[in-house]
This record gives structure tokens, sequence and C-alpha cells, in this order.
């Protein structure tokens, strides 16, 4: 009895957090609801540590670059910026923020690789931070027991398929493998709550269930995200650069070696719909039949997903302290964090004039079509 009442407890705390976070995103929004380009205080910010990754991708440039590919696209350059963020540098960026406790998301290349994520996590977390941590968890083993003792509060790793399916995407072998056996060290140290992130390509969308039931079985994570492909095709770049490529350019992203019109939006379907069985997943987004089709073989906005609000309420900041809205939008420099106040970057001349932009389009431009953001 005692059990049962602390597990409802505990899940009326959840509903508690959510109910707060939802508070808090509204608050966010009210200047865009209002067709303003002012913003409150951010509510999230992600965090770019290193420009390194171990990783080859194949629905990534950065990873088709490792794999010997000669590619220069914007987000490609957005994410290599060749330096990485010292403990001073983070230190500097705590001060800024620290006073309105934004979530903190470390992300974008591989965080792993930089050699003192683990103290950038504790001193995040000693100014009472919530901090998050994306990985492709390559590295995960031997950093472990530093992870597991630096006051992380979610973990996320990104995997794309059943074992041999994962590593033919990531381009390392025994992948898989590699990744299940750091988790099971970190587990040994603390059991951080961890979200897997699986994202829809060409080679695995007609293996999502199998992959997921994969995924839940070795993994056994709190949540499994599946996402669709991010990316902008020649055809959405040629119609956004026409309109606004003077003052927010875009290149082709992510479809150097994978083609998302190439998706049996049928077999996605069928597949997406054995998987809603499944307790502890969730889409992003979810999307209909009608919506699958028009993702995949339009470059359309869909009408539910049209409008981008993440320039109200969330920013970037880059391995060299460069501020983006984030790294799949726009090479448009918001400005430095390491050498400019917060409030000159996040309420200043630059971002207003994207903000304004976004509301005379309705909320969204023609390269943001296929963004994350939008949903």
């Amino acid at each position: 009895m005692k059990k049962q009442k602390f597990l409802k407890f505990c899940e009326r705390g959840n509903d508690m957090v959510d109910l707060l976070w939802v508070i808090k995103n509204n608050i966010s929004l009210l200047p865009y609801r209002l067709g303003s380009s002012y913003a409150f205080k951010p509510q999230s910010i992600s965090l770019g540590v290193n420009s390194d990754c171990n990783s080859k991708c194949l629905m990534c440039d950065i990873g088709l670059s490792n794999r010997g590919e000669k590619l220069d696209s914007k987000f490609m350059r957005m994410l290599n910026r060749k330096r990485e963020l010292s403990l001073d540098n983070i230190d500097f960026i705590i001060s800024k923020i620290k006073s309105f406790r934004p979530d903190i998301h470390i992300n974008t290349t591989e965080p792993l690789m930089h050699p003192q994520i683990e103290k950038i996590i504790e001193h995040l977390r000693a100014a009472n931070l919530k901090v998050k941590l994306t990985t492709n968890g390559l590295l995960l083993k031997n950093k472990a027991k530093e992870l597991a003792n630096s006051g992380l509060n979610e973990l996320t790793i990104s995997i794309d398929g059943y074992d041999e399916l994962h590593n033919e995407i990531r381009g390392i072998p025994r992948m898989f493998k590699l990744v299940k056996d750091g988790v099971d060290e970190l587990r040994s140290y603390k059991d951080i709550p961890l979200r897997i992130n699986f994202t829809i390509n060409p080679l695995n969308y007609d293996k999502v269930y199998r992959s997921v039931i994969s995924i839940n079985d070795e993994f056994k994570p709190k949540k499994v995200v599946v996402s669709h492909m991010n990316y902008i095709d020649e055809n959405m770049k040629k119609i956004h650069n026409l309109r606004f490529g003077k003052d927010f350019p875009v290149d082709t992203t992510c479809v150097a070696a994978l083609s998302p019109s190439t998706v049996d939006t049928k077999i996605l379907s069928q597949e997406l719909d054995k998987v809603k069985s499944i307790e502890n997943v969730a889409f992003y987004p979810d999307l209909t039949d009608a919506e699958l089709d028009i993702y995949y073989k339009t470059n359309k906005l869909l009408k539910a997903h049209s409008e981008c609000k993440v320039p109200w309420k969330h920013f970037q900041i880059s391995a060299d302290g460069t501020v983006y809205v984030m790294t799949r939008c726009f090479d448009y420099s918001l400005g430095n964090i390491l050498t400019q106040d917060l409030d000159e970057i996040w309420n200043g001349p630059r971002i207003h004039k994207l903000r304004r932009n976004l509301l005379k389009c309705n909320g969204a431009m023609p390269a943001c079509a296929r963004c994350c953001a939008i949903y």
C-alpha cells in the first residue's frame, strides 16, 4: 500500500513538472503571440562544447566528411568551429545566464570528446542549472564513472536501428554493442534517466518496429523518441534563397548520401502504426498518412506545423561562443556570448530582424519546412 501511494505521488510529481513547463513555455511565447520581436529571457540554451565527432553518420554532413566526402555546407561550417569551450569560458557563460536558470542541453557534435566534459556538467549543476546531454555513446564506457558523478540530469543517445543496421548507418563496426556496453557501465555506477533518439531515414524506415523493439530490449530507456529526418534539399534551397537568400541564405544539408524522397510512406505508415502500441514511444512529430506524403514527397510546410517560435525561447552557443538560434537554423550569427552582453544578443538588432521576418512570413520560411524547430 505504501509503495502504491509513493508511486502515485511520483506520477503526480511528474505531472506537476510537465504543468510547470507548459506554464513557463506559454509565458515565454507571449511576445510572439502578440506579434512582437521582443523576447523574455530564453527558456533553454543548447551548448556546443566542441567541434569534433567520432561517428560517420550517413544523414549528417559532419559524418559524411568523416567518411572522406568533401562537403562545405553552411550547416557543417556552423558546427565545425575548429575549437572548444574551455572551463573558464563555461564559467563566464554561467555568470551571464544563471540568474534566469534556463535548461541546458549539451549537444551538436560529440560532447564526450571534450576532455573536461564532466567538469563542465559539474560547474553547470553547481549553478543549479538542469543539464541534459546528447551523445552517440561511443565513448560512454570510458566516461561512465565521471558522468555518473557529474550530476547530469538526463542522457540522450542516438540509435537508428537494431545492431547491424545502426552500425551501417553510423559507419562504425560494432557501434551498437559498444554503446550498449557503455550504458551498462554507466548503470553500474548510477541509473541516469535515459532517452533514445531514433531518426527515420531511407535505410531504416521499413524497419522501425524491429529497431524500436531491439532498442527497448537492449537499452531499456525511459523513452524512445521517433523523429523524422531534418534536411534542406536542392529544391528547398532554391525556393528559399530566391526570396530570402540576401539576409538568410541556406545550403543543402544532410541529403548528400540519403534522399528522403525514396522513403515509401505507405510502408513507413505501417511501421509507425505498429510502434504506436509500444508504451514508452513518442513521435516528433506524429504525422498522419497524408502528412507523411507531404513531408517526404514535397517541400511544403505542414498546416499543423508551420510556425517557428524557437527564436523567442531558445538559442545555441557554438564552440567559439558564437550564438545562433540553433545549428539547424540559418548561418546567421546573433553575436558572441564571450565578447558581448547577453541582452545585446538576445534582444539586439540581428535577432529582432530574424523575428520580424518570421512574423511577416506567418511563422516560417521555405527552408524551415523540414527543421525540427517547427514541430
